[in-house]
């Protein structure tokens, strides 16, 4: 009887550990909610960030902010439609002209590059003078590190992307070019 006795005994405190941590395990999940603020998931943030000051951890790729739509007084505004992207995209009046390419990327990715003969520089080979690019699907880290702003329409993400000024030779210029695209950016529309 002794033998069954300690076995018992043994199961016992098994038992009483087992449910100690059960209830441990139940208070510290109480305490410490289910936290979804890791790396891997997205993190709300502000309207407009410049990409230049990105909040983000070391562990993962700036990530380009969502713009709302602006109250800007529409005379100051001109419009292009992107038809093969299905968009309207705003710039405000100000800037001579411009012409703009189409392309896709070979995972499929649509971009149209936005250029002015006038922004063309010789510090560059083969420069087009592009200064602002809107990408389709711009959803991947890939494409999040070189864009500056965001905006989804008809539920598609579409990124702006503002090249640096290291080819231009008037950088002035080519400022006010992206600052034009960058201002009417969160007035982007479908077709």
């Amino acid at each position: 009887m002794a033998y069954r006795v300690g076995k018992r005994h043994i199961i016992g405190i098994a038992v009483i550990i087992t449910v100690l941590l059960a209830v441990g395990l139940f208070i510290w999940a109480l305490t410490h909610p289910y936290d979804d603020t890791r790396s891997d998931a997205p993190a709300e943030q502000p309207a407009i960030v410049q990409q230049d000051t990105p909040e983000t951890d070391e562990a993962s790729e700036p990530m380009a902010d969502e713009v709302e739509t602006p109250t800007i007084d529409p005379t100051t505004v001109s419009s292009v439609d992107i038809e093969s992207l299905g968009i309207t995209v705003s710039y405000l009046k100000g800037i001579s002209g411009f012409s703009y390419s189409i392309d896709q990327t070979g995972s499929g990715t649509k971009f149209v590059d936005f250029v002015s003969d006038s922004l063309k520089g010789t510090k560059c080979t083969d420069d087009e003078g592009v200064f602002a690019t809107i990408i389709q699907s711009a959803d991947s880290n890939e494409d999040q590190a070189t864009i500056a702003l965001t905006k989804v329409v008809n539920g598609e993400t579409y990124g702006l992307s503002l090249p640096s000024n290291t080819c231009t030779a008037d950088t002035a210029l080519f400022a006010q070019y992206q600052q034009s695209f960058k201002d009417a950016f969160g007035l982007l529309k479908a077709l």
